[in-house]
């Protein structure tokens, strides 16, 4: 067996240990992979590709798995014209929070909490963005908490929400929620477990879909440019649409809704263990498009994404690994098995 191979029985060992509580008979799975694509059938292999997504080494602290895909139908046409699907941005900043007119930068802070009299920031250090407690009144003034690419940060609503942001996105609360609701604002991606209120719903208010719910923990992503997509984790969440106010549909645990590009709300199962692994410090894709992968490597490591070949994005794979980790080192093992070549070239992931 060449180092190639070893490496793609590693990663598959590695991905499957993670996946399951109980650990697969990965010889077994092993054997009947080589079977379907040795080299030993030169047919198979025009019509098969073998897909390796992730590294090894503890430095570089990346697990992944391997599979299989078949080759879209028409994908050894001509080329098709270049894509661009993600820019770099020149400047990314900080994690910002506004109140009001005054706007401070969190820089080297992980977190907020609103549920003290005063503002509390991650590490157990004081916060000095508001100097006195907010109070309710007719009109409380929004509060604003933004993250940059490459960064995300939590946050603890004064009624014991607690949130956490993915990179470049934004939420937006009152100072101090009303007897009548729990609403706010959110553009990106979040992760919520809403405190329970039976007599005060909490409000999710989105460009295509509102979520509303008592008490819960979902996932919620609607990134510009994107079909919004809700996932529930625990409890129910109703989706209504965000013109008419009408409830569209009704969740249940381990189900997720999305918007299709008519606009109309669909459900179907959700896979809960990938939906939340980012708020675990991962990346996790499975089965998923290489351009869903490769923008979200550039949103967080603030790389334009370039397909040379715009067939390509469609490529479907299994992919995970660590956020901390170098993305060099991502890129070079997607290109292991990979027929095409996937590069960092400056400020942007090229796919030739």
């Amino acid at each position: 067996m060449n180092n190639n191979h070893q490496k793609i029985e590693f990663l598959a060992r590695v991905f499957y240990r993670r996946r399951h509580s109980s650990t697969p008979d990965v010889e077994a799975e092993w054997l009947k992979f080589k079977a379907r694509n040795g080299q030993d059938e030169p047919r198979s292999t025009a019509r098969w590709k073998l897909v390796a997504a992730a590294a090894v080494g503890a430095a570089a602290m990346w697990c992944g798995m391997v599979v299989y895909q078949r080759l879209q139908s028409g994908a050894q046409a001509g080329r098709s014209m270049p894509l661009v699907v993600l820019q770099h941005q020149d400047e990314v900043g900080q994690v910002t929070f506004r109140s009001g007119s005054r706007i401070k930068t969190l820089a080297g802070l992980d977190s907020l909490s609103f549920r003290a009299a005063a503002l509390h920031a991650g590490h157990g250090s004081p916060a000095d963005v508001a100097s006195t407690p907010p109070t309710p009144s007719a009109h409380t003034p929004l509060q604003r908490i933004q993250t940059p690419r490459g960064m995300s940060f939590k946050v603890i609503l004064e009624d014991g929400t607690e949130i956490w942001l993915n990179a470049e996105s934004r939420i937006e609360f009152p100072e101090k929620f009303t007897a009548q609701a729990r609403k706010v604002k959110l553009d990106g991606e979040a992760y919520f477990k809403v405190a329970r209120n039976t007599k005060v719903p909490f409000v999710v208010v989105g460009n295509q879909m509102n979520v509303r719910v008592l008490g819960t923990e979902f996932n919620i992503r609607q990134y510009a440019h994107e079909q919004p997509h809700v996932a529930l984790v625990k409890g129910a969440v109703e989706i209504l649409n965000s013109h008419t106010g009408k409830t569209e549909a009704t969740l249940s645990p381990d189900q997720e809704a999305w918007c299709d590009p008519q606009g109309v709300v669909r459900v179907r199962q959700a896979d809960t263990y990938a939906v939340r692994q980012w708020v675990e410090g991962m990346f996790y894709f499975d089965d998923a498009p290489l351009v869903n992968i490769l923008k979200e490597l550039g949103r967080w490591y603030n790389l334009g994404v370039v397909f040379k070949d715009a067939r390509h994005q469609n490529f479907r794979l299994h992919f995970s690994a660590l956020r901390s980790a170098d993305v060099r080192q991502g890129i070079e093992d997607l290109n292991l098995l990979c027929k095409f070549k996937i590069v960092v070239q400056g400020s942007n992931i090229v796919v030739y």
